[in-house]
């Protein structure tokens, strides 16, 4: 597999074959290293043909499809096909994403009732486990979970769950890949700019920062080291006052979106749906930082004309295969704006692993890990549980050992105190893999 932290999971757990009597129903990121989770997977005693995959269509690489499907697993056409009107509003996405997870599950559980096999979901955003539970799955079967979400879990905290999940979501976690996920934000950020014509200099004139949480507040550090001071907003003023003990701006007044020629969004909640007037200067560009396409909803559901807007709107013919990744343009009250990469997710372009696999290993690791956890609670009470300590150590230790210059001492809670110290080292294992993209460092 070639991931030393998935590595160290397997290892530690290959003997057992915990997955043996499995099925698997996932929605992920459909990219390089997913491909070495679901290997994985299949180390432990799942096999290939019993794993059925729904891949988001907006992180999905069309190159991983062949060799997942040469595996023998079953992708849903879903993962990338579709009508480019399914992005015109966060419905309509929704509306096009959930029959494909409806039908993913059905497969995956007719072949687990047939074979006598526990189902186990491997869920992004808590589409399929929501769903499960709706179709009440656990009533005739056993069903367990994983999550690897803050936002999934919270979506699905509030209802009484039939089965068990597993959270993937940790501090530990945060603290180790939100450095490298804000870089990547922000690089691709630089390539788009060029992309729709603008120069770095107007672009990030006015930059705002929506949510401080840890990556919003490692996007604030990335765009420090370029020479920009963002403005930040956040609705709870006791984490805008943590923004403002690091050196940044943290706006409490009610427009907080007003001049601004960057709004970036790390919440994943919605901003300027329902707005009324348009507060932000001419040419500004809004980029999404967060797993859902919610933020800008309102942007392009809009008819044409109204109100002063046109809006290049994506075609009723046309697929998401043309449309997803790119730049719209919208003109609005004499003013144009560009919403990057379709809205969606915008470190997530298209490209087989938009951060060094050495930099996002432990998420896919801690999948598996609590996959593992996960079939050892079938049966058990409705609940969501974190992952295990054991099962951290050994994850953290593992890339710890591998990524050494990123720590001071060999545990996550002893990481390299300077921000911007810490980001030049990523930035390293960046250039040292040739992703692509621009260095962050100056504006030109």
């Amino acid at each position: 597999m070639g991931l030393p932290a998935i590595d160290a999971v397997v290892d530690s757990a290959r003997g057992r074959r915990p997955l043996r009597n499995v099925t698997i129903a996932a929605r992920q990121h459909l990219l390089g290293t997913m491909l070495d989770e679901l290997d994985a997977f299949a180390a432990l005693g799942c096999r290939y043909d019993r794993m059925f995959f729904l891949g988001k269509p907006n992180s999905t690489h069309l190159g991983t499809i062949s060799p997942a499907r040469k595996r023998g697993i079953r992708v849903h056409r879903g993962s990338f096909d579709g009508p480019a009107s399914a992005m015109r509003s966060y419905d309509a996405w929704k509306s096009h994403c959930s029959p494909g997870g409806e039908e993913v599950l059905r497969a995956a559980a007719d072949q687990a009732r047939d074979l006598g096999n526990t189902l186990l979901i491997v869920d992004n955003g808590g589409l399929l486990t929501l769903t499960a539970q709706r179709m009440g799955l656990a009533h005739y079967m056993g069903v367990v979970a994983v999550e690897q979400t803050a936002r999934g879990i919270r979506w699905m905290g509030g209802g009484g769950l039939d089965f068990p999940v597993v959270a993937v979501s940790s501090g530990d976690k945060l603290t180790f890949e939100s450095p490298s996920i804000a870089l990547s934000v922000v690089r691709e950020i630089r390539e788009r700019t060029r992309a729709v014509g603008l120069t770095q200099r107007d672009a990030f004139a006015q930059p705002l920062v929506v949510g401080y949480g840890p990556i919003g507040a490692w996007v604030c550090q990335a765009l420090k080291r370029m020479g920009v001071k963002p403005l930040v907003h956040d609705s709870d003023r006791q984490i805008g006052f943590l923004a403002e003990l690091a050196g940044f701006d943290a706006l409490t007044h009610d427009d907080p979106l007003a001049d601004s020629t960057l709004v970036i969004d790390c919440t994943g909640e919605p901003i300027v749906r329902g707005m009324k007037g348009w507060p932000f200067a001419d040419q500004c560009l809004f980029a999404n930082a967060s797993p859902e396409n919610v933020a800008f909803d309102g942007l392009l559901d809009g008819v044409a004309g109204r109100d002063g807007r046109a809006v290049q709107l994506p075609d009723d013919d046309g697929t998401l295969i043309d449309w997803i990744h790119r730049d719209i343009r919208v003109d609005r009250s004499e003013k144009t704006s560009w919403l990057l990469n379709g809205g969606f997710t915008i470190n997530l372009p298209g490209t087989i692993d938009s951060v060094p696999a050495s930099l996002i290993q432990l998420t896919r690791a801690q999948m598996v890990a609590a996959g593992c956890q996960a079939v050892g609670m079938v049966g058990t009470a409705g609940r969501i549980v974190h992952l295990d300590d054991a099962w951290k150590h050994l994850t953290m230790d593992t890339v710890a050992e591998l990524v050494p210059n990123l720590f001071e001492r060999n545990r996550m809670s002893q990481t390299v105190s300077d921000p911007i110290r810490r980001l030049e080292l990523v930035e390293a294992i960046f250039e040292e893999h040739s992703t692509g993209s621009a260095d962050i460092v100056g504006i030109s």
